[in-house]
This record gives structure tokens, sequence and C-alpha cells, in this order.
């Protein structure tokens, strides 16, 4: 039984978008109680002023070759090397380069032509089999395909959504991630629990760590007898002593790792990149 596949890619267009702003107008006065009246007026005069012009975003559907086949791959994550592939991705097939298609990639294989996208990244993607929902990822144009000086075709390759972690973090650390649910008082008393209690209460702790300086525990051994003629002398590193106790800035705070892993969790669904 065959099956019908659509390709569809996320285009960004200039074009007059009066209308959509006049009616969101109207919608956000209506909301605020009030009443407007000649919106088809409002537009026909704004028009005749030249319009409103703006990057409008949607998403097109491309027109695919009745004989061409889009085989689909899909891999799963290398535990042993988490920067490889592990998504779908496609062999690269051909789509026409009709007038539908070149309006849509905005004529690829013009080089003078001033297009909005960016071939050297990715655009936005999905596939529909039947009309249903199947994969959201990126289309890579790979080239344009000439015959007799004419576009005849674009060599195209479908990856699915987020191809390695990269592209799912980006430029992001671990210090960008919300650790507000872990706050606490940075008090003396606070620390110190956080140090001397070995339960599972805290999922912040403090391990008796620190790189300020070398910590020393009785330097002098005050057990052997000193000579009358050697002073009895101590560092101020000797953490025994009023002058050398440990400070609670020397010490740097140790998340769980399992919130750490929360917490990309939280920042993949704020982004929409799970659900």
């Amino acid at each position: 039984m065959s099956r019908e596949v659509h390709l569809y890619v996320s285009t960004t267009r200039y074009q007059n978008i009066t209308t959509s702003v006049v009616n969101n107008f109207f919608q956000s006065v209506t909301n605020a109680g009030g009443v407007c009246e000649s919106g088809q007026c409002m537009i026909d005069y704004l028009n005749s002023l030249g319009g409103l012009f703006g990057n409008y975003a949607n998403s097109e559907r491309l027109e695919l070759f009745n004989d061409e086949t889009i085989n689909l791959t899909s891999t799963v994550q290398n535990v042993q090397d988490i920067s490889k592939t592990f998504t779908d991705f496609s062999q690269s097939f051909t789509i026409p380069a009709n007038d539908h298609n070149n309006r849509i990639l905005q004529h690829f294989y013009q080089s003078d032509v001033n297009a909005l996208f960016d071939y050297n990244l990715r655009l936005d993607s999905f596939i529909e089999i039947d009309l249903t929902f199947f994969r959201r990822g990126k289309l890579q144009v790979e080239k344009s395909n000439l015959k007799n000086g004419r576009p005849e075709s674009y060599t195209v390759t479908f990856y699915g959504d987020g191809r390695t972690l990269k592209d799912y973090f980006g430029e992001d650390l671990l210090s960008d991630l919300d650790y507000s649910s872990l706050a606490f008082d940075f008090t003396s008393a606070e620390v110190l629990a956080r140090i001397q209690n070995n339960a599972n209460l805290y999922h912040v702790k403090y391990p008796l760590i620190t790189s300020n300086r070398i910590w020393e525990y009785q330097s002098t051994n005050v057990n052997v007898p000193v000579p009358n003629w050697l002073t009895a002398t101590t560092t101020n590193n000797d953490i025994h002593t009023t002058s050398g106790a440990i400070n609670k800035k020397e010490l740097f705070p140790a998340v769980r790792v399992s919130k750490i892993f929360e917490a990309i969790i939280q920042e993949l669904s704020r982004k929409n990149i799970i659900y």
C-alpha cells in the first residue's frame, strides 16, 4: 500500500502584513472591552499609503517527484561517544526545481538573489505521512542540479531534530541552568549543617576541600615537649587554631548530579526540545 508523503519547510518572506496587523489591533481592542468599526476601511487606507511590510514566517509544503523515495534511517545513541550522530537522517534525495519550490527555496541556484535564508544553516522542517505528523527536523539543501543552464532539481537531506548534543545546547553552560529550586541561606550554621549531615537530607553539600590554601591540623605537635631554646609556633593554615579556622567562603558547594540532570531536562522543556 502506497503512502502519501509530504515534506514541509519553514520559510520567511518579506510581504504585506497590513491585514494581520489591523486584525491583531482590532482583537486587542476587543479583548480590552472596546469596540472597533470599519476595519476594511483601515486596511484599504493603509494599503493606499503603501501598506505595512515585514518578515512573515510560515511552513510550506515542497513538491516532490512522484517516483522519488525518501529513505529515513533511525539510529540509536552511541553511548560510547555521545558526540556522534544519534538521530534520524535520510539519504540524499531530489525535489523538482519548479516555480513552486524555487519560490520557497528562494532560487537557491541563483547566487545573485538576495535570499532571506542562510543556506549554511539547516532549515526547520517536518514530514507528514498520509496527513499525519511523522518527524520534525532540519532540511539541508545540498546543491542545485542544472540541465542546459536551467535548474532541474535540488538535492536535499533531512535530519531529525537535534543531530548532535551541540544542536540541543549550543553554547549553553552548566552555569546557565536554573538552580533557583536549590537556593538556601548562606549562613555559617547552614553551611556547617551541610558538612556534618551524612543523610540524604540536602541536595547541596559542602565538601571539606579548598584551593585557597593548604590546610594543616595541629601543625605543632602539642604532645611532644618543645625544647626551651625552640619557640612553639603555629601557622595561619592550622585549622586547629582560631586564626587558621576554616572560613565558609573558602568552601565550594557540591550539587547532587541527579539535580543537574533535572535542571537540564527543565531547560530542554523550556526550549520545547522535549515534552
